[in-house]
């Protein structure tokens, strides 16, 4: 298997001085934990009537960062995880389990 058909790619993940974000690298291939955290996330936003500026200024993730994660195409880092779940209101648990 090449590096090119790992679940992580660097296609669009670089800043002007070509540094990576992990938090940007987007997923090749559905992550079902990106799909779980993304739909909890999403439904824990509008259980609380937040925008997504609301969750931008609550959680300091930027918004193209929060749209990848509503939308399945990204897991949250580990620390974005934490400021989701203190915004939302829940354990990080929560928005990774299955509801």
């Amino acid at each position: 298997m090449t590096r090119q058909n790992d679940i992580l790619t660097q296609h669009d993940n670089k800043d002007v001085a070509g540094l990576t974000h992990p938090s940007r690298t987007r997923l090749n291939s559905m992550s079902p934990l990106a799909a779980i955290i993304g739909r909890n996330v999403r439904r824990r936003r509008i259980e609380r009537d937040f925008s997504l500026s609301v969750l931008v200024e609550r959680t300091e993730i930027a918004l193209d960062d929060l749209q990848a994660i509503e939308n399945e195409h990204v897991r949250p880092e580990p620390e974005q995880l934490l400021a989701l779940a203190r915004a939302l209101d829940v354990s990080p648990s929560a928005l990774l389990t299955e509801e």
